[in-house]
């Protein structure tokens, strides 16, 4: 992981934030070894989820991923460089409800992340109480089922970062089954109405440096 981001960061002209899951492992200090590791391949930011990956327990411990967080922090002051700490919370996502989302997206901030993030938000009225009730900047993700509200729309209601998911990749793949399909049971060419030509593709690779 930590070479995939190095690649990206050294190819790329803006800040890289990477995925960084749980922190790869659910001690403090593995988690620290993470930021370090992730600051180091060059990334500017970065997630640190409570999601533990088990369904029976899905989130850690509140008073232990609060100590996550703080082991994040300090990793990322002892580095000196700047980088955008991202607490995150699957509250909403395994269904603990509202009321221990906010708690816990506090927490974060209150332990040293400078964004909270609640996955599972989507509506206006539960971005709303977020934005109201968290003490700091509220990253929601969209597209994972189209959504109704548009980016000018989650500004206005407070919202300060956004993030896709892997929406943009799984709508490639939708394109790439249909295409499968199409050539599979029917014996058609039509997906290639839309594509993009080989010159335009090409333009999209080219380096502008």
């Amino acid at each position: 992981m930590m070479g995939r981001i190095h690649e990206i960061t050294t190819a790329v002209r803006v800040p890289v934030s990477a995925d960084l899951e749980e922190g790869y492992g659910p001690d403090a200090q593995e988690v620290a070894t993470t930021l370090s590791l992730a600051i180091d391949a060059g990334a500017a930011g970065g997630n640190i989820e409570d999601f533990t990956g088990d369904r029976t327990t899905p989130l850690f411990d509140e008073v232990h991923a609060v100590d996550r967080v703080r082991a994040a922090r300090a990793a990322v002051a002892a580095s000196g460089v700047p980088f955008v700490l991202v607490g995150r919370t699957d509250a909403l996502l395994v269904d603990a409800g509202l009321d221990e989302a906010i708690r816990r997206a506090n927490s974060y901030l209150a332990a040293g992340a400078d964004c909270a993030f609640v996955p599972g938000a989507a509506d206006a009225a539960t971005i709303a109480t977020l934005v109201e009730a968290i003490d700091g900047p509220l990253n929601v993700v969209m597209g994972l089922t189209g959504g109704g509200l548009s980016m000018a729309e989650l500004a206005d209601l407070g919202v300060r970062r956004v993030t896709v998911g892997g929406s943009i990749a799984r709508l490639l793949y939708r394109h790439l089954l249909d295409a499968a399909t199409e050539l599979s049971e029917h014996g058609t060419f039509t997906y290639g109405d839309t594509q993009l030509t080989q010159t335009a593709l090409n333009a999209h690779f080219t380096d502008r440096t």
